[in-house]
């Protein structure tokens, strides 16, 4: 039946996620409002799930039953081809809606070019636009990783403290103070350590008297790197 074949896709999904590291019950649990032991029982096949529980872990997870079917989903086919970023300055790079006019430069890219990065995201965006264009200036305080004059695309939809891959740092754009910068994050304790590939000397630390809420400092990750347009 296609209701088993949906719930065993899930299942399936999820699993990888968690072995993968990129997920954990105890964050799926939060956000979908399902308690974490009934999550635990069904991908151990213990126990199945109600239908409500199974739409939040849908919704949760930014999944739709066609994707698991195996089928494209109407708006994954809407966005085939090419998707068009337009390139920001730091200031608007934060700006949820970036505006756009015949005057804004965009680059245009093949969606297998992009590579379909996965979003993790901290709070509310979603109705962020994803991806925005940044140039490096010509003394690039990320060099050699990323070249000066490059144009780097971030993925706004990626604002978690966590690595994209396995012992890599992630490269965030991050506001702070003094306006926007690419660089490595680090958290200790109360406070979040900006650093750069020039020096290992912080360029700026941001506190938080909680020790938590860093992510809303995190403009995005850094997916792409290009040459000069």
């Amino acid at each position: 039946m296609q209701v088993r074949k949906i719930i065993e896709g899930l299942r399936q999904h999820t699993m990888r996620l968690i072995e993968s590291g990129d997920l954990t019950q105890t964050d799926l649990a939060r956000k979908a409002g399902v308690r974490q032991a009934h999550i635990s029982n069904f991908l151990r096949g213990r126990r199945g799930l109600s239908v409500s529980s199974v739409d939040a872990l849908l919704k949760a997870l930014g999944l739709s039953a066609v994707e698991l079917l195996g089928g494209t989903p109407a708006k994954a086919k809407a966005d085939s081809g090419v998707v068009s970023i337009p390139v920001a300055t730091r200031r608007n790079a934060e700006t949820p809606v970036l505006p756009v006019s015949p005057a804004t430069e965009v680059i245009k890219l093949k969606n297998s070019l992009l590579g379909n990065p996965r979003p993790k995201m901290v709070g509310s965006r979603k109705g962020w636009d994803r991806f925005v264009a940044i140039k490096v200036e010509k003394d690039s305080s990320m060099a050699p990783k990323i070249a000066p004059h490059s144009v780097v695309i971030i993925d706004r939809h990626y604002n978690a403290l966590r690595p994209y891959r396995r012992g890599e740092q992630n490269v965030y754009l991050v506001r702070h103070d003094k306006g926007c910068a690419l660089c490595y994050v680090e958290v200790h304790g109360r406070e979040m350590y900006c650093r750069t590939e020039a020096s290992a000397k912080p360029i700026q630390i941001i506190k938080s008297p909680s020790g938590r809420g860093f992510e809303k400092y995190i403009i995005g990750r850094a997916c792409h790197n290009f040459g000069e347009l």
